[in-house]
C-alpha cells in the first residue's frame, strides 16, 4: 500500500520534502513594506461556517525530532498559531507560550539575512502597542488562539516566497548537528548506523525513527496535533528491539511523501465509515457519478434518484 501512495503522490504532482508541508492557514497579518501593521485578513472561503483557510503547499515545518532537539522550546517559522505569533488568548501569559513567541521572533530575525523585511516584522512584534493592535483585530474577527496565522506584505505572502527555502534547509541541518550526544564512542558501539529495506521503495536506506504525523483524523479519535502512521511504543510490538517506526522502515523522504499523499486524500475524499476514516483513489480519473463511494455522501432521496438514473442509462445503452 505504501508504494501505491508513493505513486499517487507522483501522479498528483506532490513535491514532498522533509522540513516542508502543505498547511491550511486561516489568517494573514498584513504589514506595509516599512513594517507597519495594517490589518488581519481572513483567508480561504470566508462564507463557510467552518472555514479552514487557504492551503499553502510549501510551508516550513519542524519534525517531531526537530522540536525535541536540544531541549529548547520551539515554534514553527512564518506560520504558527495566533497565540504564539501574537500572544493572543488565555495562554498568553503561559511560560511555554512566551518561550514559543520569543523563538518565533528569533527565527524571523535570523531569516532576515535572506528576506530583510523579516527584521522589521520581528521589531514590530516586540512592541506592546503592535501586539495589542493585532490582538484587537483577531478578537474582532472571532479568531481562535489555535488558528494559524502568517504574514502578507501588501499583496505578497512571505510563505510563498522561495527566498527562505535554502536558509530553512540549512537551519534544520544545524539543529540536527547540534543534537547533544552522550558518550559518542559508546553510542557508536552499541547503536551502529542502521541500514534497512524501505517498505515504500524497496531500496536500502537509513530508516527514519519517527515519521511525520497524518492530519485530519480528529473526528474519528485521532489527535488534533496529528497521528503517526507507524509507531511501535509498547515493548510487545518491538520485534528485535526495533523501536518507534523502525519495525516498518521507511526513509525520511518516503515518510514525507506518504504523509502528504494521505493528507491530500483525507482532505479531498476522506469519509467517516463505522468509526474509521476511509480514503480511496483510482488508477485513472473516475466520474463522480461512477464512483461507488460518492453514494455514501448522499442522502436517501438523492441516492434513490441517482440509482434510478443509472438503471435508466444501462437500459438505454
Amino acid at each position: 500500500m505504501l508504494d501505491l501512495l508513493m505513486k499517487y503522490a507522483e501522479d498528483q504532482g506532490l513535491t514532498s520534502e522533509p522540513g516542508f508541508a502543505a498547511k491550511d492557514i486561516r489568517w494573514a497579518a498584513v504589514f506595509s513594506r516599512d513594517g507597519r501593521f495594517e490589518d488581519i485578513v481572513e483567508l480561504g472561503d470566508v462564507g463557510l461556517r467552518r472555514n479552514s483557510g487557504r492551503c499553502f503547499p510549501k510551508c516550513p515545518e519542524f519534525s517531531f525530532s526537530d522540536m525535541k532537539a536540544g531541549g529548547v522550546i520551539k515554534s514553527n517559522f512564518l506560520c504558527e498559531a495566533a497565540e504564539v505569533v501574537a500572544l493572543y488568548g488565555p495562554k498568553s501569559d503561559d511560560v511555554k507560550t512566551q518561550a514559543k513567541h520569543r523563538f518565533f521572533i528569533d527565527l524571523l530575525r535570523q531569516a532576515a539575512t535572506v528576506i530583510p523585511t523579516l527584521a522589521l516584522l520581528a521589531e514590530e512584534l516586540e512592541k506592546p502597542e503592535t501586539l495589542a493592535a493585532v490582538q484587537e483585530r483577531l478578537r474582532a474577527n472571532s479568531a481562535k488562539p489555535t488558528d494559524k496565522i502568517t504574514f502578507r506584505i501588501e499583496g505578497d505572502f512571505l510563505v510563498e516566497s522561495a527566498l527562505w527555502h535554502d536558509w530553512w534547509r540549512a537551519f534544520r541541518q544545524k539543529i540536527g548537528a547540534d543534537k547533544p550526544q552522550k558518550n559518542k564512542k559508546t553510542a557508536a558501539k552499541t547503536k551502529p548506523k542502521l541500514v534497512m529495506r524501505c517498505f515504500s521503495t524497496g531500496q536500502l536506506i537509513e530508516p527514519a525513527r519517527t515519521t511525520p504525523k497524518i492530519s485530519g483524523l480528529a473526528d474519528v479519535g485521532g489527535l488534533s496535533a496529528g497521528d503517526s502512521l507507524t509507531s511501535f511504543k509498547q515493548e510487545s510490538f518491538q520485534s528485535f528491539g526495533l523501536e518507534q517506526s523502525l519495525n516498518a522502515a521507511v526513509s525520511e523522504e518516503a515518510g514525507y511523501i506518504v504523509r502528504d499523499a494521505l493528507n491530500k486524500l483525507i482532505k479531498d475524499s476522506g469519509q467517516r465509515l463505522a468509526g474509521a476514516k476511509v480514503v480511496h483513489w483510482y488508477k485513472k480519473k473516475v466520474n463522480r457519478e461512477d464512483d461507488p463511494f460518492y453514494f455514501l455522501e448522499m442522502g436517501e432521496e438523492e441516492t434513490e434518484l441517482a440509482a434510478q438514473k443509472k438503471v435508466t442509462e444501462l437500459l438505454n445503452a
